[in-house]
């Protein structure tokens, strides 16, 4: 059975705090989740009767609200409110999937290229390593330091 947050509430509230005895209107409406729209969402529903009069007007459980176990209906919307949660937080994982395979796409598009400058950077420090071990033998035949031979020659001791 479906019902509203409102109306499940209201009848909560009727059986824990009545036990199913009829009541006053008047006492219904002193309920903080008193609402016009859950109380009539409760009569159609055939969970409650409702007999106004001039003098009096009294509100009872029918046998079909008495059998409602409003923790179970509240129990199965929170589980309700959790699958669309998790369904919700699964279509984003599926977008974000698709999203890292457009990016991996665009990187085997452009693995030759980065190959290429990865071979180019390993050629450069090839040839650096071999000018600094020339620039060190180079100190040792003038019996001075590698960074005085630096200087001589204007190079920068970060290159």
């Amino acid at each position: 059975m479906e019902l509203s947050d409102g109306s499940l509430s209201l009848l909560d509230n009727l059986k824990s705090t009545y036990h199913g005895r009829p009541i006053s209107l008047a006492e219904i409406q002193n309920l903080k989740n008193y609402t016009e729209n859950s109380l009539n969402e409760l009569k159609e529903k055939d969970i409650i009767n409702i007999i106004i009069k001039e003098e009096y007007q009294v509100i009872w459980l029918t046998p079909k609200g008495i059998d409602i176990n409003v923790q179970e209906l509240l129990k199965k919307k929170e589980e309700e409110q959790e699958k669309i949660k998790i369904n919700a937080e699964i279509e984003e994982l599926k977008q974000k999937l698709l999203d890292m395979g457009e990016i991996d796409k665009n990187y085997e598009e452009y693995l030759p290229e980065y190959e290429e400058y990865i071979n180019l950077l390993h050629n450069y420090n090839e040839v650096k390593d071999a000018g600094q071990i020339l620039m060190g033998r180079l100190a040792e035949l003038e019996g001075t330091t590698t960074k005085s031979i630096y200087s001589e020659y204007n190079m920068d001791l970060e290159d």
